[in-house]
């Protein structure tokens, strides 16, 4: 765990060919599809609108029930966003206390 990104997962669609959504399964998304982290039973649904050109996103309004999932997703997203910082932060910690200790030894 060097702090750098690692892929979750790949995938490619052409928007000519999905109308309001697309549901993936994990054996169709590269990268997750050997991954063990993931569960043999793992989709990813992708949900779409049609936006005019020149509107601001911001003032989109999602209907109920996306903008619920939207919300959670936000919301888990921060908090394992949080959650990777801290992990971060404890091992520069514990990295530069062994350099420490290794240093007064030495």
């Amino acid at each position: 765990a060097d702090g750098s990104k690692e892929t979750a997962l790949r995938f490619a669609f052409h928007t000519g060919f999905v109308a309001d959504g697309l549901q993936l399964a994990k054996h169709e998304l590269d990268s997750a599809a050997q991954d063990g982290r993931w569960s043999a039973d793992s989709f990813l649904d992708l949900v779409f609108m049609r936006i005019a050109a020149g509107d601001d996103q911001d003032s989109i309004e999602l209907p109920d029930t996306l903008s619920a999932v939207y919300e959670k997703a936000c919301s888990v997203s921060r908090k394992l966003a949080a959650e990777e910082k801290k992990r971060q932060q404890n091992e520069q910690s514990a990295g530069a206390s062994s350099s420490a200790k290794a240093v007064a030894e030495g």
